[in-house]
């Protein structure tokens, strides 16, 4: 299905952009609406104009307006393919988040592009698992090799669940002190006791995923973004994820704000942000010729 939107460019004309549903969890979005088609059972994608393509992968519960500003972010040279990742979807792992990530692999394989992959919070656990799935499965290794370029926001690892899932849930929690800390220790309670008692099925699968993303076989030079005041993901995890990439050869840049949110740098810092992003990108995905940036 194709979904028509628009927004305001610097001048104040509209700029439309199109958005075509792939799976009920994965959309692509171009300026492009060149006879643009989408297969439901391969994934891939019919178009006139090739890009490259940003695999940008939400946070958890991301709304779709907020969304769109990362996803607007790139649209001028890149193709941006969004995938999302529900509560739900994390906690029901092999119907959830395991089936996300693989069909992702599948789009990525079918669809003859460079990659840039832009994770947002727990996007990076859902990319965990889609290197989990290439590391069984050794054709998705050139899909790995595609991509250029890697970004990622607030780095979020599942030991810090029982903060992000109410924030998730709740949002409004957060100007609440008190229930945001009731709820937390309810949920951090139950949270503890699910994986203690469900090791084997679950807690386990969870490790490896994080095993797997800090030893990642996709060896594209990497952008950490992070907040020196995230309440969700401290920096010092997203920092030691930096450190072993960069020891074990991987080019990582590394840049932490003092004031900020988790995934708001961009809102606090846009200018900064923004710049960061495109000289990453311009740096690393080859034969790329940057337009202008979209606000």
């Amino acid at each position: 299905m194709l979904k028509l939107g628009r927004w305001k460019t610097p001048v104040g004309f509209f700029r439309r952009y199109h958005e075509h549903r792939v799976t009920d969890n994965i959309q692509f979005i171009t300026i492009h609406n060149d006879k643009i088609t989408v297969d439901p059972k391969t994934l891939h994608i019919r178009r006139r104009i090739h890009k490259p393509i940003c695999v940008q992968l939400n946070w958890m519960s991301a709304s779709a307006a907020v969304s769109r500003r990362y996803s607007r972010l790139l649209l001028d040279d890149l193709d941006v393919v969004v995938v999302r990742c529900d509560v739900r979807h994390v906690l029901q792992r092999e119907s959830g988040v395991q089936k996300i990530a693989l069909d992702l692999l599948r789009l990525m394989s079918v669809n003859d592009a460079t990659y840039v992959v832009f994770g947002l919070s727990i996007g990076s656990y859902l990319w965990s698992e889609a290197l989990v799935h290439a590391a069984r499965d050794p054709q998705y290794q050139p899909v790995l090799d595609r991509v250029s370029a890697q970004i990622w926001d607030s780095i979020a690892d599942l030991k810090h669940t029982p903060t992000g899932i109410p924030l998730a849930v709740f949002p409004n929690l957060v100007n609440n002190k008190r229930a945001f800390q009731w709820v937390t220790y309810v949920f951090d309670s139950w949270y503890k006791f699910y994986i203690k008692s469900c090791y084997t099925s679950v807690t386990a699968h969870y490790e490896r995923a994080a095993h797997t993303f800090l030893h990642t076989a996709c060896r594209a030079p990497a952008l950490v973004l992070h907040a020196d005041n995230d309440i969700i993901s401290p920096w010092q995890y997203a920092r030691k994820i930096h450190d072993v990439w960069t020891e074990s050869g991987i080019k990582t840049t590394w840049k932490c704000w003092e004031k900020s949110n988790h995934v708001s740098s961009y809102m606090y810092h846009p200018q900064e942000y923004k710049t960061l992003v495109w000289t990453h990108i311009q740096q690393n995905v080859p034969g790329l010729t940057i337009s202008g940036l979209v606000p």
